[in-house]
Order: structure tokens, then C-alpha cells, then sequence
């Protein structure tokens, strides 16, 4: 989910779920008719041509937003990221799973979407896979301030983004879509290779919130990569 707030109305699961989402409103329609939907699968090929990425994050407080679909973070502003020539502010970041893109056809125990504006209302998001492995420092600051459903909590810890981004820059970029209704085009993506570790116990306590909220690998039709 990608700057939404908390609805009732869409899911991932039963009548609202993602092969319906374009039935239940009419600002929903893209996400059945769009010509360049997300996520999608991507391959080694697509990994090699590299865009400048550039991040400059700030390490401060941050809000929990525990908002029906995922587990969100609203960032205070003054921390960018530069694409290429292109700088965009972090607004928030949340969490899905499994994993919504897949690379090669597999998908990773989680995904991890930083979310980005610019002044001209473009979007850009960078999403970072998830395996299990090492304990995530930064993580845990998130996950002991999860607040009740539909409820929002800040914390006085100091949360550091760059923490959520995997070492080494390498990364695919393409233009896509938000991965949740209202299904919005021509968001720059960028989507690290490599992944970043959260322990068996880290990823157990997302999907004990949200067992499952990810939308499924969206047909190709007429991606810009």
C-alpha cells in the first residue's frame, strides 16, 4: 500500500479482494484496466543497467500507523532520495508479504516499500526484499510501537531508513503502478537485488497483524523499463 489511509473497503481476501479491486469504485478502475500495473517479476537482465541512486536519509523520530492493510511508518520531512536526476522526499514507508515483486519468478519472505514524492506530485518507490536471516536493529524500533488497528503512535526512538536498504545499491528500475487501490501509473520504481534480513521472529510478527498483503504479479502489458 502506498500513501493510503485506513479503508475497509478493499482487501486481500474474500469480496475485496485484488481481482475485485477494480469493481469497487470507480476511482478503483485502474487497478483492472491499467496499462502498467504492479508489482512484476524481473530478471537478471533488468538488474544490469544501473540508475545513479543516491540517499539522504535523516535518523529521527518517526509515527506507527497501523492502518488495516500493513504496518506504516510516516517519516518527517527533510529526508531524500535523488534518482537519477530526480530528488524525491520519503513520506512513509510500510511492509508486505510475501514479497510483492519477485525476481526470477521467487518471491521473498517480505517486501519493504519506501515510499516518495517530488514537488511536481510524482511518486517513486523503492522497495527492498526481505529474507530471513540477521535480526534487523531498526525493525524492532517499528515493531514494539505497533499500535491497535486504525490507530497511529510516534515514537521518540530515532528510526534510520538506511536500515531497510541493502549495502549494495544494485537495483532495477521501471514505471509501474501502486500496488494498492486506487492502482495510480506512472510510479518510478526502483527494486534492490539484493535483500535485507529480518530474524524468523521479526517476520513472524508482521504476519501474526498481516498474514498475508501482497497483491498478486500483475500481467505485462506496456511497462517503460
Amino acid at each position: 500500500m502506498e500513501g493510503a489511509t485506513y479503508s475497509s473497503d478493499w482487501d486481500y481476501s474474500g469480496e475485496g479482494a485484488p481481482e475485485n479491486w477494480g469493481k469497487l469504485r470507480e476511482e478503483y478502475k485502474l487497478c483492472e484496466v491499467g496499462e502498467m500495473q504492479s508489482p512484476i517479476d524481473l530478471d537478471a537482465v533488468q538488474f544490469k543497467t544501473q540508475t545513479p541512486l543516491d540517499l539522504d536519509y535523516a535518523v529521527t523520530t518517526f509515527e506507527v500507523v497501523n492502518n488495516g492493510h500493513s504496518i506504516q511508518v510516516n517519516y518527517p520531512k527533510g529526508s531524500t532520495a535523488t534518482i537519477g536526476e530526480e530528488t524525491y522526499e520519503l513520506l512513509q514507508l510500510h511492509f508486505h508479504t510475501p514479497s510483492e515483486h519477485t525476481i526470477n519468478g521467487e518471491h521473498a519472505a517480505m517486501e519493504i516499500h519506501l515510499v516518495h514524492t517530488n514537488g511536481a506530485g510524482e511518486m517513486a518507490i523503492i522497495g527492498s526484499m526481505v529474507e530471513i536471516g540477521e535480526a534487523s536493529y531498526e525493525v524492532n524500533k517499528i515493531w514494539q510501537n505497533i499500535p491497535a488497528l486504525g490507530e497511529s503512535r510516534r515514537s521518540d526512538l530515532a528510526l534510520n531508513p538506511k536500515g531497510f536498504i541493502p549495502k549494495s545499491l544494485a537495483h532495477a528500475t521501471y514505471l509501474g503502478s501502486l500496488t494498492t487501490p486506487p492502482c495510480s501509473e506512472n510510479v518510478n520504481w526502483v527494486v534492490m537485488a539484493e535483500p535485507v534480513t529480518f530474524s524468523q521472529e521479526q517476520i513472524e510478527t508482521f504476519q501474526r497483524f498481516y498474514p498475508m498483503d501482497a497483491r498478486p504479479i500483475q500481467r505485462k502489458k506496456s511497462w517503460s523499463y
